[in-house]
């Protein structure tokens, strides 16, 4: 390893890494019979690394939509 790269990895493990997921603002928009409507509307929330998470909600409230774009399935319109 060179020195540069040792220094990198030093500096990184002055930082303690909390959340292990962050989304900011997400929201995505489809189109149905011609009108649009928001499947995922401005939805934030952040993970911590000793948390465990449940999406809940009805049917057609976004939920797979939204982990969709988690997972990187789909691109989010913002956020």
């Amino acid at each position: 390893e060179n020195e540069y790269t040792k220094e990198l990895l030093n500096a990184a493990l002055l930082y303690e890494v909390r959340y292990i997921l962050t989304a900011n603002n997400i929201t995505k928009c489809f189109f149905k019979d011609g009108k649009k409507f928001n499947a995922v509307d401005n939805v934030s929330f952040f993970l911590d690394k000793n948390e465990f998470c449940s999406l809940v909600g009805e049917s057609g409230s976004g939920k797979t939509t939204l982990v969709r774009i988690i997972s990187g399935l789909i691109s989010p319109d913002s956020g």
